[in-house]
């Protein structure tokens, strides 16, 4: 606690006298999941890279305290730290904004040589072409095209045509069976059927035959002389 006496924050006296205050016990309206000295240690030093970690900035340690005090792994309470922390009051903004301040002037005096060296922007095209390498496009099997199956008239025929058995040879009624004309059959009820020996159905109508006619259509007596 000793190294607080030593922070200036380049403001008026009330402003420094506040902050000096905020140090020891944080304002109202924050609240702190850890201690101020574990806030403003510096981050862990990669092992990949040998290069002193980047000071925190206000928002960084914002998270920080919201992921100690809710608990929450960086994975999980990253996106949601920020979401809070744009939505945050202002004296939780100053609040952090000053620790930030005071986690810069420990930085500097823990890494005296560091210099910021951003990463240089990632070629797009050139990722984009060497995943392309990497993973070449591989199209899709090609969904087949049914067409449907189209039933034209019965009495046609060709590939997926049907002729149906029924247009062609008339189903006649079994023995003892009285003939009912249908609704939409165009038989009167003076016509009458017969069958010949080719089973082929015979209509007569008695209002345009005459009985000579009628009893022309079945062989006499004299037929079987011959």
């Amino acid at each position: 606690m000793d190294n607080f006496q030593e922070i200036t924050f380049n403001k008026d006296p009330a402003t420094e006298l506040r902050y000096s205050a905020w140090l020891l016990e944080p304002p109202m309206g924050v609240t702190l999941g850890m201690t101020v000295e574990e806030l403003l240690a510096p981050g862990r030093r990669s092992k990949s890279k040998p290069t002193p970690p980047r000071p925190q900035e206000p928002h960084i340690l914002f998270g920080k305290n919201f992921r100690a005090l809710h608990r929450m792994e960086f994975i999980y309470g990253s996106k949601r730290s920020m979401n809070e922390w744009k939505n945050a009051l202002p004296v939780v903004k100053e609040y952090f904004e000053m620790l930030s301040k005071e986690a810069k002037k420990r930085h500097a005096i823990k890494y005296p040589n560091y210099k910021y060296k951003p990463q240089p922007r990632r070629n797009v095209d050139g990722s984009k072409r060497r995943r392309r390498q990497r993973f070449p496009n591989v199209n899709p099997p090609e969904t087949p095209q049914h067409s449907p199956k189209i039933y034209i008239d019965p009495m046609t025929t060709g590939t997926d045509q049907f002729i149906y058995l029924s247009d062609i040879i008339p189903t006649f009624p079994a023995t003892g069976q009285s003939i009912k004309s249908s609704p939409a059959s165009t038989t009167t009820p003076e016509e009458f059927v017969t069958q010949d020996d080719d089973g082929l159905s015979l209509y007569f109508d008695y209002e345009y035959y005459t009985n000579d006619d009628v009893a022309s259509c079945y062989p006499t007596a004299e037929f079987f002389k011959q």
